[in-house]
């Protein structure tokens, strides 16, 4: 029916279809890849991104802590430095006490001051066990020493966590000095109320 010429216009038609379609496939596809590429560059790109950023981040961050953690040490070194510098020099004050205080023993307000001004010093050299020595030979020279019985409290309360001794004291000092100063007395009651609900 068709002539060989006809016969090979088709097939040549058939083969130019095909391969158009062919061509078009590897196209779309090759668009498809292209586009996912790209969007996967584009993320990797981002991941690229905020993994430097993350890092950066991380890199300041131990920067910030390794300072830190330099500041805190000078200053735990400043203080412990501070601290055996000021008991050194307590235990000093105190040996000069001693030597002079058998001299002074039958001035019992002296002695006194002596030993509560001795007490708070060992409070400030972070020296706990003598300062409630010193405040217990205060109250021995002064049994109506209000403010020795107070920081006998707070000592026994806090560094010996002994609540029967330090409700003791506190009742001692609300019998001394809740006349003369009522806002204290207030906050040595409370004191006195948690330290029995134990």
């Amino acid at each position: 029916m068709y002539g060989k010429e006809g016969l090979n216009l088709k097939l040549m038609r058939l083969i130019f279809i095909i391969n158009l379609v062919v061509l078009g496939v590897f196209i779309f596809l090759f668009v498809t890849s292209s586009n996912a590429n790209f969007k996967l560059k584009a993320a990797l790109l981002q991941l690229e991104k905020s993994r430097v950023s993350l890092s950066q981040s991380l890199q300041k961050q131990a920067i910030d802590l390794q300072n830190e953690r330099k500041k805190w040490e000078e200053g735990a070194a400043s203080f412990l430095e501070w601290r055996y510098v000021l008991r050194d020099q307590v235990n000093y004050a105190q040996q000069r006490i001693a030597a002079q205080m058998d001299k002074t023993k039958k001035d019992k307000p002296l002695m006194n001051t002596v030993y509560y001004t001795l007490g708070l010093t060992y409070i400030l050299a972070v020296d706990f066990q003598p300062a409630i020595n010193a405040f217990e030979e205060a109250v021995k020279f002064d049994p109506e020493d209000a403010f020795s019985y107070y920081d006998l409290g707070m000592l026994y309360s806090t560094y010996k966590n002994d609540s029967k001794k330090a409700i003791e004291n506190y009742k001692k000092y609300l019998g001394l000095a809740a006349a003369t100063d009522a806002n204290q007395a207030r906050i040595v009651q409370e004191r006195i109320k948690a330290l029995e609900a134990k």
